[in-house]
């Protein structure tokens, strides 16, 4: 069949301007696939990377609080040994150490008393603990359930190493 066969035929369900519009209309939604199909393929993924949070933690090792990544090791430089006695201790120095450390990473959420009403704390769900009742410690209230807390945060909180 030549084409002109293939003309009378369809003259015969619809007119010249309609097969015009019909064949305007298929371009047109071959054209939308067209679009969607690059917009799938070139935009999506790149809004999809931009919508991951930015995280920025630190990579820690497995040694725990005295991590080589946290504490690079110096050449020529030795790290005294502690003794635990002198650092259970209280002294003016080691409180006044912990004031500072206290003011400086705590009080935007725990408060200037401790008593979980800073104004960082407000916002936070979970609040921030008060730190003055001996109730409601995650590790407990002994020294190594604080010191765990202290140096591992709480997980799904707010409350960071």
């Amino acid at each position: 069949m030549k084409l002109d066969d293939y003309t009378a035929k369809l003259s015969e369900y619809a007119t010249p301007q309609e097969l015009k519009t019909l064949g305007q209309a298929f371009l047109t939604i071959l054209a939308a696939i067209a679009l969607t199909t690059v917009f799938l393929m070139i935009v999506v993924p790149g809004l999809r990377s931009k919508a991951k949070p930015v995280v920025d933690v630190p990579t820690m090792g497995a040694t725990g609080w005295l991590d080589p990544t946290e504490y690079p090791p110096t050449p020529g430089y030795d790290v005294p040994p502690i003794d635990p006695k002198t650092v259970l201790t209280p002294t003016p120095e080691l409180q006044a150490q912990g004031q500072a450390l206290f003011q400086t990473r705590c009080t935007s959420c725990h408060g200037a008393t401790g008593q979980g009403d800073g104004p960082a704390g407000r916002t936070l769900n979970p609040i921030p603990r008060d730190l003055t009742r001996s109730q409601g410690w995650k590790n407990g209230p002994t020294l190594s359930g604080i010191f765990k807390t202290l140096s591992e945060g709480l997980p799904n909180t707010q409350m960071a190493p």
